[in-house]
């Protein structure tokens, strides 16, 4: 009977460490049209988790034909906000091939829904400026860990088991 419990005991732990520290997916491609239309913006967003630096790609593309706009200079800002409070900001970020990168470090206490907005500012094209002053949000999760307390929790169901299992009252078979 110990055996046995031991047995299925380490299959649990060993399970749930492989899925909770092994957990890779494809990231989310989002896109979104600027209110003027101009621009569609998208963004990949990774499976995020509190407390682990993550990347983000930002893309900038011409609407009708999805082509990436690499000709123009795109001056933007990006924030991440969650709850109400700035994760993080970049500021002034110029795409010059219509594309740019970012990392955000969430709390350790985040979880839920979160904000990304991206703010076009102005572009520039063979001398021509154009001025946006619009931005693009993007409603994103953040995925709360839970390996350890998992863990605690399982830990704590088998201890009952194993209490009963060598009590008298429980008869054996």
């Amino acid at each position: 009977m110990k055996a046995v419990l031991g047995v299925l005991l380490s299959v649990i732990i060993i399970s749930s460490l492989s899925t909770v520290y092994a957990q890779e997916s494809e990231p989310l491609i989002l896109e979104q049209l600027s209110p003027s239309g101009q621009v569609l913006v998208m963004l990949e967003w990774p499976e995020v988790y509190p407390h682990e630096l993550n990347q983000f790609k930002v893309s900038f593309h011409d609407p009708e034909t999805g082509n990436l706009l690499d000709e123009i200079r795109l001056n933007y800002n990006i924030y991440v906000m969650q709850n109400d409070h700035e994760i993080e900001h970049y500021m002034h970020n110029l795409a010059t091939d219509g594309t740019g990168e970012f990392e955000v470090l969430f709390p350790e206490e985040s979880q839920g829904p979160a904000k990304v907005v991206v703010e076009l500012r102005l572009a520039s094209d063979k001398g021509h400026t154009i001025k946006y002053n619009e931005e693009v949000i993007f409603s994103v999760n953040v995925v709360p860990e839970f390996g350890v307390i998992a863990m605690i929790i399982l830990s704590m169901a088998f201890v009952p088991i194993l209490l009963l299992s060598k009590s008298k009252l429980v008869p054996k078979f």
